[in-house]
């Protein structure tokens, strides 16, 4: 571990030779990659809803990072000074790694960050669900009269973990600009792109990885992206995923703003069906709902499913399939039947079925 740890250091500080003359640390996760600006400018806001410039980077593959340039004061002992960090985030908002410009990072006795320092804030940074979440600005001392990283003052002893020893304020300062509020707003800004410009959609699908496709069928279920049909197949093909819980979850949630309506997709879900559970065969109807226009395809794949013993489920079927037109005369006799069933929801739908059918 020791030696793992010692040959990453000197990586680093090998490469920072090779870095721009003022950039003076650079994450690990940087310099393995190489961006390049597109110098577009967008907006957010910050925590006090002021707008902040974020600009559009690019990796060789066209996929999209975004970047900010912090320029805040940090008052050590009284004396405050200006550190100068870029900060970059991935497509899905998730925090990239960070740069320092100019001059190194200082400590409460004006001592500079060692590169263990700058590796645990990296690490810090990385955690969107720190426990500096918790803490407003002037809890992060145990006095909190104490001057902000100052010698007077003692860091919390619960957030020991949470900060670079002895710069709990550029800790908390900088961890709150990378997660406070960003993620939700640069996660919108992707799906600008997203909209724009399909081709990037098709980049992120043909990766296939986790974070990509997690993030598409969560902004669509947000309805910040545009229907699309290589959406509707990402969402189709994960409803029946037993390999990532998370995905296939994604899918359902993401399932109430698929056009339904549409032909194609409804042939597709009709060959998905059968291979879903009867749960998951309820969320699909659910977010169909009863004003569906039923095509052939999926109306015979509904119908094999109306002598279920779940009556319940059952009764859920007649619903989506109650105004479809070209009714089999089968289908008509068995939910005739049903109007005399125990089960109180399949008895309303058999009846609301015949009375809309005009059926004796």
């Amino acid at each position: 571990m020791k030696l793992t740890l010692v040959l990453l250091i000197t990586t680093i500080l090998a490469s920072n030779s090779m870095l721009p003359s003022d950039i003076f640390f650079q994450s690990p996760t940087l310099s393995s990659l190489n961006l390049y600006s597109l110098h577009k400018n967008h907006f957010i806001f910050d925590d006090d809803k002021n707008k902040v410039i974020i600009e559009e980077y690019k990796d060789e593959q066209g996929l999209i990072y975004w970047y900010r340039n912090i320029q805040t004061p940090v008052c050590l002992t009284g004396v405050c000074k200006e550190i100068n960090v870029g900060i970059y985030w991935r497509i899905n908002g998730a925090f990239l790694g960070y740069e320092v410009y100019g001059e190194p990072l200082t400590k409460t006795d004006h001592s500079v960050f060692q590169i263990s320092d700058y590796l645990l804030l990296d690490t810090i940074l990385s955690n969107n669900w720190s426990v500096l979440r918790e803490y407003d600005f002037e809890e992060l001392l145990v006095d909190s009269t104490a001057s902000v990283d100052g010698v007077t003052g003692a860091t919390r002893k619960e957030l020991a973990e949470e900060a670079v020893q002895d710069a709990v304020y550029t800790t908390y300062t900088l961890w709150h600009k990378v997660n406070q509020g960003e993620n939700e707003q640069l996660k919108r800004l992707s799906a600008r792109q997203l909209n724009s410009d399909s081709s990037f959609l098709e980049i992120l699908l043909s990766r296939g990885k986790k974070e990509d496709l997690g993030l598409i069928m969560d902004l669509f279920a947000q309805g910040e992206l545009n229907n699309h049909r290589l959406i509707d197949g990402l969402i189709l093909d994960n409803l029946d995923n037993s390999n990532d819980n998370s995905l296939k979850e994604l899918s359902y949630k993401a399932l109430v703003n698929v056009e339904f309506s549409d032909f194609n997709i409804q042939k597709e879900l009709s060959n998905k069906f059968p291979l879903l559970k009867i749960n998951e065969r309820m969320r699909v109807l659910n977010s169909m709902g009863e004003d569906i226009n039923l095509g052939k395809d999926l109306y015979q794949s509904l119908v094999k499913d109306l002598e279920d013993q779940n009556l319940w489920y059952v009764a859920n079927v007649v619903k989506v399939i109650m105004k479809y037109p070209d009714q089999i005369e089968e289908v008509v006799n068995l939910i005739r039947g049903y109007r005399e069933s125990d089960n109180s929801l399949l008895n309303k739908m058999a009846n609301r079925f015949v009375q809309y059918h005009n059926i004796q």
